[in-house]
């Protein structure tokens, strides 16, 4: 038996993002870009599985800092830094890094 924490890309995209997105594969322009992600975390959901949905750290800091991202979507720096200062954060608040190091 192993606990695991299934992490989720914060999302939806930065429109800016989003529109290049669309602008390079025009294909998806009438597929819903959202619904894999939410089918996603429904299940996660329903099957109480521990999981971070990394929207709620962009969502803190956007309006003080430049969406997290560049180059389509992909995380910047400050992006990176932000998204393991999120999954850090949870570690910790769950006691889980002292299990960790304990086992």
């Amino acid at each position: 038996y192993s606990d695991f924490l299934v992490v989720v890309p914060a999302g939806p995209p930065d429109p800016d993002a989003e529109a290049s997105l669309l602008r390079e594969y025009p294909e998806l322009q009438n597929i819903d870009l959202s619904l894999v992600r939410n089918t996603i975390l429904d299940y996660i959901q329903e099957e109480k599985i521990n999981y971070l949905d990394l929207f709620s750290a962009v969502q803190k800091v956007k309006e003080s800092l430049h969406y997290p991202a560049e180059d389509g979507g992909h995380y910047n720096l400050a992006g990176h830094q932000l998204m393991a200062q999120a999954i850090l954060d949870y570690l910790q608040e769950r006691n889980l890094i002292k299990q960790l190091i304990d086992n």
